[in-house]
């Protein structure tokens, strides 16, 4: 069973390693003594150390000179959309999307590379609620945000590949005030999880080029808030009007001045 699931079998306790490859919990114990380890535990860390090395960087995968490049990045991106599908299940999905609803504030955390992704979730989380924060940087206005976060707000936090060492600085200052964390993150070694209340895993393995391929994490946020908006549809539908009452009046969008024929 470890060979055939090594990915799962680093995050399973001595029970539910038994339980899966259908052993009894001495087993189990029996393998770790007779592979040289002290006991489960050990073997365990060496089973998360080995996973480490797979997950904790996407795969480049060299492409075909030759190859159509849009077709190429597009078969890439679909295959990271559905990886993300089967690793997030509805009851893990809809705890997040309630965790959302019924927060005081939004608190969306995303540095370095991660600041796209995290900008677009702010935006549109925006348009249909009140007191959403964006988080790019550790800069002094954070402290100021903090005066006022409690149990009753959450934190939406994103960190893939490289995990940005000062998203890790920033998800702990909301932690400490006792805000709910819901990371979306690429794998189960991300430094995030533990730091974390809620975890959505979003793959990211398969790289073309120095690109990251985003296209299952922006499915996934707008997921996210589109479920969230569906939650209070008449107080969101009431939100969306007053934005785009307010971009008209103050004559925003270039589209009012295009001529249709």
């Amino acid at each position: 069973y470890i060979i055939n699931n090594h990915k799962d079998a680093a995050f399973l306790n001595s029970s539910a390693l038994a339980k899966a490859a259908g052993v009894s919990e001495a087993t189990v114990t029996r393998l770790a003594y007779t592979l040289d380890f002290r006991g489960y535990p050990e073997l365990r860390d060496a089973l998360q150390a080995h996973a480490k090395s797979v997950l904790s960087l996407p795969k480049y995968v060299p492409r075909n000179s030759k190859g159509f490049v849009l077709g190429e990045v597009a078969a890439m991106e679909k295959k990271c959309i559905d990886e993300m599908r089967e690793s997030i299940s509805p009851q893990l999905f809809n705890q997040a999307v309630q965790s959302l609803h019924k927060a005081r504030s939004i608190n969306v955390v995303g540095t370095q590379y991660n600041s796209m992704p995290a900008a677009y979730a702010a935006y549109f989380f925006q348009a249909i609620r009140p007191s959403v924060h964006l988080f790019t940087s550790e800069k002094l206005d954070i402290f100021t945000r903090l005066q006022d976060v409690g149990r009753q707000d959450v934190v939406l936090a994103v960190s893939t590949a490289r995990y940005p060492r000062e998203t890790q600085k920033i998800i702990p200052l909301f932690k400490n005030k006792g805000a709910t964390v819901i990371a979306v993150t690429d794998s189960q070694v991300s430094p995030i999880i533990p730091l974390a209340d809620q975890v959505m895993i979003v793959p990211i393995r398969f790289f073309l080029s120095h690109i990251d391929p985003y296209a299952a994490l922006m499915v996934l946020i707008h997921s996210l808030v589109t479920a969230v908006s569906t939650k209070d549809s008449q107080k969101s539908k009431q939100c969306i009007k007053n934005y785009h009452d307010d971009m008209d009046y103050n004559d925003y969008h270039a589209i009012r001045d295009l001529k249709l024929n």
